[in-house]
């Protein structure tokens, strides 16, 4: 019986040792436990209330990793793309220079084209076309037509500068302001005095003045056109192989370039022969160039007052003068005091006639002085 009863008490006090045991689990785990379910049952009721921000805050950083993402990609193309033109430039650049297409370009693009070799280049094909048709159009209108693009649509071309048309218009909307302000004056003004009436005339004279020619003639027309179309430009390649030094006689307003123009007089040829420079009465005219004064003419019906200065060959006319301040036969140098601007004979206005003629033939002064 002992021994049983001894058993009994062994069972009980391993039972109670369990138990006291399992206590202290629950003592050391069981509460953590329970606290680490009651933490993730808050945070489940919280989440709740912001799963919409989060949402929309996921949505954000989903574009801006988009947006960012791409421009990378895009750049990265691009500097490959930079990359691949430099590595075909520097491995095929010696194989695409010695091509005979690619070398054509690049003369072309080289050129420094001017107005006279576009216009060159604009006749070589027209000629090439007409001779593929000439059969269809009559030679008089063929020639006529050429005579016209020679003597008057060809020296416009050249003659145009932009700048210097852009200039006039602003000098002539200036002039205009200055001589609208000048007769408001006038007229708002009750006492003039006599002494002043003078300076006022010089004031609102108007820089316009264009001159007269030639006598129209059949034959000096005839003369004057065959010059024009078929030895203007023999003659200027001559009067430059001379080597002639010169000058602008004036400053001033081109009221009239070379060439053909509306009729001003009657009985006078409307081709120019020269270029009218309008400038103030009196304005001091200089020679062009050195030379000796071969001719010396007063009161001419056509051009007034007027001299020809020949140097090597080369004759330069100085017209409508109002005063003549050379001898005939006198040597001159270039920049010398020649005459004062006036408006004798044919003349709309006070101006210079400026003619340069080499071998009777006259050539558009332009062509050789920059104005």
């Amino acid at each position: 019986m002992s021994d049983i009863v001894s058993a009994r008490r062994l069972r009980k006090s391993m039972l109670k040792n369990i138990d006291s045991n399992s206590l202290n689990i629950d003592n050391n785990i069981g509460l953590d436990f329970k606290k680490s379910i009651g933490k993730i049952s808050m945070d489940s009721n919280l989440s709740g209330f912001t799963s919409a921000s989060m949402l929309e805050n996921s949505k954000d950083k989903e574009k801006f990793i988009s947006f960012k993402t791409i421009f990378l990609i895009k750049c990265f193309v691009s500097l490959l793309i930079v990359f691949g033109c430099l590595v075909c430039k520097l491995a095929f650049k010696n194989e695409a220079l010695s091509n005979n297409y690619i070398k054509i370009i690049v003369a072309e693009y080289n050129k420094d084209y001017s107005k006279e070799q576009v216009l060159e280049s604009i006749e070589d094909y027209s000629l090439k076309g007409y001779n593929s048709t000439k059969y269809i159009f009559p030679e008089s209108l063929v020639n006529k037509i050429k005579n016209k693009y020679i003597v008057c649509i060809k020296p416009k071309i050249l003659e145009f500068n932009l700048k210097e048309e852009v200039k006039s218009v602003l000098n002539n909307n200036i002039n205009m302001n200055q001589t609208q302000n000048v007769m408001n004056n006038i007229d708002n003004s009750k006492d003039v005095k006599t002494d002043n009436i003078s300076n006022e005339e010089d004031v609102e004279e108007k820089l316009d003045g264009k001159g007269g020619g030639e006598p129209l003639t059949a034959e000096g027309t005839i003369m004057q056109e065959a010059s024009a179309v078929s030895m203007m430009q023999d003659d200027i390649g001559k009067i430059i192989e001379k080597k002639i030094n010169m000058i602008k006689p004036l400053s001033g307003t081109i009221t009239s370039s070379y060439g053909a123009r509306d009729k001003i007089f009657e009985g006078v040829n409307s081709y120019h022969t020269g270029l009218d420079i309008a400038a103030k009465s009196g304005t001091e005219i200089k020679s062009s160039t050195s030379g000796k004064v071969t001719k010396l003419v007063k009161n001419d019906k056509y051009y007034g007052n007027y001299v020809v200065v020949e140097s090597n060959g080369v004759n330069f006319k100085y017209a409508h003068m109002k005063e003549i301040k050379v001898d005939l036969n006198s040597n001159i140098n270039q920049n010398d005091l020649i005459g004062l601007v006036g408006s004798t004979g044919m003349s709309t206005g006070p101006h210079l006639h400026f003619e340069i003629s080499i071998n009777t033939r006259t050539v558009d002064p332009q062509i050789l002085i920059q104005f």
